[in-house]
């Protein structure tokens, strides 16, 4: 968060992952487990022995990875409506996960993207007040008045004794000198 470059990149990262990823996981974690469970039940499992529950999971798994093998060994078990509707439900997965749902993801990240962007410097100067606020108070009184914390923070005492910061924008701690005696000599 410490460079401003880069502080919109961390937020950006950080809202993708809490947030995006999230709604992604559990959209496709419902089709997951309703595309195995109809496969489950079409392979006929219970007359041929085809696959268990968890390995319909791992077919559906597979099918977004296009890395499907059916393991047809029970085909002559399964009859010929079963082999084909298995294949047709590994498809419509491969369809609706891969291309439907990866594309959802891909425009939300864009969406979130193009939010943070917007108020990119706003949101970093907001973070990293916060973080120099947490900073100040892990600080003990002597610390504080140490000069070499000055460039980041400047701290006034209200007339009710309760204290408060302003942030400056210097980047260094001799911008912040240098702005900081020419605002003394006026």
């Amino acid at each position: 968060m410490g460079f401003p470059e880069y502080g919109h990149f961390v937020l950006m990262l950080m809202q993708m992952l809490q947030q995006d990823m999230r709604k992604f996981f559990a959209i496709y974690v419902i089709f997951l487990f309703g595309f195995s469970h109809l496969l489950y039940i079409s392979s006929d499992q219970q007359n041929s022995g085809y696959f268990s529950f968890l390995d319909a999971m791992r077919v559906g798994f597979q099918a977004v990875l296009q890395q499907v093998d059916l393991n047809m060994e029970n085909e002559k078990q399964l009859g010929p409506w079963s082999v084909n509707l298995v294949l047709v439900i590994v498809l419509c997965n491969f369809f609706l996960v891969s291309l439907v749902l990866v594309n959802l993801l891909i425009a939300m990240m864009s969406s979130t993207y193009e939010d943070i962007n917007q108020g990119a410097k706003r949101q970093w100067n907001l973070v990293r007040a916060r973080i120099i606020t947490n900073i100040d108070k892990e600080m003990s009184e002597k610390e504080r008045k140490n000069k070499q914390h000055m460039y980041w923070e400047w701290e006034d005492v209200h007339k009710d004794g309760e204290r408060f910061m302003t942030f400056t924008t210097s980047e260094n701690l001799e911008s912040y000198l240098a702005e900081r005696s020419q605002e003394l000599e006026e």
